[in-house]
């Protein structure tokens, strides 16, 4: 039952007795542990690596009786998971198993176990466990004050967490005043008592609460108690019940847009119903001019005019307002007022109108006519009438053809204010070998603001066809008038 211990000694003829004193022999079974004390966590599984060694001359056959709390659970386990009490060991052998508890909820403090060791000998061990309580709630509420309406349900969502390693069964018990319907219920709406969890698993679900619809208004307590194992929990939520009204509130009371005359402006409109009861909102505009036009449209582009908002909900609108075409620039401030059955809110609201950009072209004819070597020269006018000043306008000559010299003066005109006039002139060199026909050069009016196009046409004519054209025009107008005196001059 003891270790084995070897000790060497020298002798001589002249002292042929020797004292060895006192031999202490070890037990044969050794156990190793990681450690004496050990801190864990209430609800949870403890598994202590154990190795047994048999350092004696003889086999040895070891039990193990464990003594620990009567609410605890305990045994030896072997590494495939069987529990075991006892066990062979050979001489010279080592042999590791897994100690291990599980530890229930509601036990925090100290506490010490011991291991009796028992083969041909016996002797015990002792280990400590300091035990720590749980820090989360079992149920977390969303809410526990609210107000609601005599007769009106209200719904409040919570979560219940298994906080120990092992699969439990959880309890609800609720208390309510007489009368009320209170009941929870899970995510499919199926009311529950009595759930199961897996370890660390939790529960989604919903205490459903209705106060009966004569009840007089004042505050009232429901009490929800959760429980497993051998711990409960209970939370108190208080109902604040008020007769029935409605409190509109905009979200945003001020509120700003801009747009251009003839486009239109959108303002975001955020309202809430924070009271008891749903209303219809009737919504009223303001100090806004005769001229402009508007409507409300929803967040799917539905037009509306008014709008349903129930207790507890929150519609987000948009208001369209339309500033009439030569509308000059301005910024001013109008109400939109949302009137309920028993409240209403105003929004402010600021609208700007930002002034036109429009550079128009003012030249209305696009022709000139010359013959090869001549140097021909074309105004083109532009007018601001716009309400904004533009910033700067160039003219871009493109697709002309090769060897024609054209220039623009000047190259850049800058700041034209509203309803100012400027030209551009255009010279263009016809080489002496230009065909005669018919030519268009691209010209391109390019702002700040935006881009027009257009088409100059340039008739290269021979000289004598010029001039016989030029001819033909007298003739024409003389035989006009001439045709004009005999009808109307004798008169």
């Amino acid at each position: 039952g003891y270790a084995k211990k070897e000790i060497i000694v020298a002798t001589s003829q002249a002292s042929p007795t020797l004292n060895l004193g006192k031999i202490e022999l070890d037990p044969a079974v050794s156990v190793e542990l990681p450690g004496v004390v050990f801190e864990v966590q209430e609800g949870s599984t403890v598994e202590i690596p154990l190795t047994f060694k048999n350092e004696g001359a003889f086999d040895e056959v070891v039990s193990i009786e464990l003594a620990y709390p009567s609410s605890w659970e305990a045994g030896l386990y072997t590494s495939d998971g069987l529990k075991i009490t006892s066990f062979s060991l050979e001489s010279g052998s080592s042999r590791n198993f897994i100690l291990r508890f599980k530890i229930p909820l509601g036990v925090e403090g100290y506490y010490n176990v011991s291991i009796e060791v028992q083969y041909s000998i016996s002797y015990t061990l002792e280990i400590g466990f300091h035990i720590i309580g749980i820090t989360e709630d079992l149920t977390s509420i969303e809410v526990n004050d609210l107000l609601a309406a005599p007769g009106k349900l209200v719904k409040i969502s919570l979560t219940t967490v298994n906080p120990t390693s092992w699969r439990v069964n959880v309890a609800y018990i609720i208390g309510a005043p007489q009368g009320w319907d209170v009941s929870l219920v899970d995510s499919k709406n199926r009311v529950v008592s009595v759930i199961s969890l897996d370890p660390k698993a939790s529960f989604n679900g919903f205490l459903n609460i209705k106060s009966p619809q004569n009840i007089k208004e004042g505050d009232y307590s429901i009490t929800l108690k959760t429980c497993l194992d051998n711990i409960c929990q209970t939370d108190i939520v208080k109902i604040r019940v008020k007769t029935s009204s409605d409190e509109l509130a905009f979200e945003n009371i001020y509120a700003t847009a801009s747009t251009y005359p003839g486009q239109e402006a959108r303002f975001k409109l955020v309202l809430s119903n924070t009271g008891m009861t749903g209303t219809l909102v009737e919504l009223r505009v303001e100090g806004l001019p005769g001229n402009y036009t508007y409507n409300f449209v929803d967040e799917n582009g539905n037009v509306f005019r008014n709008i349903f908002v129930d207790a507890g909900e929150t519609k987000t609108f948009f208001l369209k307002v339309r500033p009439p075409r030569g509308e000059g620039a301005k910024s001013f401030s109008f109400k939109l007022t949302a009137v309920g059955s028993s409240s209403s809110s105003t929004a402010k609201l600021t609208l700007t109108v930002l002034g036109s950009y429009e550079l128009k072209i003012a030249t209305e004819n696009f022709y000139i006519e010359g013959s090869p070597g001549d140097l021909l020269t074309f105004n083109l006018e532009v007018e601001n009438s716009g309400q904004s000043t533009i910033k700067y306008a160039r003219l871009i000559v493109r697709d002309f053809p090769e060897k024609w010299k054209v220039d623009v003066e000047p190259d850049e005109i800058t700041n034209i204010v509203p309803g100012e006039k400027k030209t551009f002139r255009i010279r263009i060199s016809v080489p002496g070998d230009a065909k005669i026909g018919d030519y268009y050069v691209k010209l391109i009016l390019d702002t700040d603001v935006s881009s027009e196009t257009r088409l100059l046409h340039v008739a290269v004519r021979q000289r004598g066809e010029t001039l016989y054209v030029g001819i033909g025009i007298v003739l024409v107008v003389f035989v006009g008038l001439v045709l004009v005196y005999l009808k109307f001059g004798r008169r």
